[in-house]
């Protein structure tokens, strides 16, 4: 099986991913979701994701956060394969079903920046790459949000939010470091 789901992915990415590894990773989540660990095999699916990018691993890792339990990080990787993976019929239905359900028991949130920034909540980073436009979801409650431009600095942010909620930020990065 992981044979036949690296071949997979080596075909439907480019070359630029790291399909071995990815397939391991994506190996090691399995074998964490059989062992009922759900919250690791999220973890090892996002790496699987992250190393070669592919609707299977993305998919696994959004029902992985599910039945850990981990709605805001569920519903904010559907909204990833939702705009990634729209072309894909199993993401485009798991991600429309998933924020059908998740959606109206968290707040949602739209941080513009500018240049390019990652973002983090709660100390946890929401995706390792920097980019102008982040969407993510987030549980009811005050949350820290910290904001980073490389060369620029940070900007932290308090949010209290309730379910249903919608938000919308701008930000902009601090003058850059001497």
């Amino acid at each position: 099986l992981s044979l036949l789901l690296a071949s997979t992915a080596a075909r439907a990415q480019p070359a630029t991913g790291d399909v071995t590894a990815a397939a391991a990773a994506f190996q090691e989540g399995q074998r964490a979701q059989i062992a009922g660990d759900y919250a690791r095999a999220a973890e090892f699916f996002e790496l699987a994701d992250h190393a070669a990018p592919s609707p299977a691993a993305l998919r696994s890792a959004v029902r992985s956060h599910q039945a850990a339990g981990h709605a805001a990080r569920a519903a904010t990787l559907a909204l990833r394969a939702r705009e990634r993976d729209a072309a894909d019929p199993q993401s485009a239905q798991l991600a429309d079903a998933l924020l059908a359900e998740l959606g109206p028991r968290l707040a949602r949130v739209r941080l513009a920046c500018e240049p390019a920034c990652t973002v983090s909540v709660d100390q946890l980073a929401l995706d390792p790459h920097a980019t102008t436009a982040h969407a993510f979801f987030l549980e009811p409650g005050a949350r820290a949000l910290d904001v980073r431009w490389a060369g620029r600095g940070a900007r932290a942010r308090s949010l209290d939010v309730t379910a249903g909620q919608q938000v919308e930020l701008q930000l902009d990065a601090p003058p850059p470091e001497a």
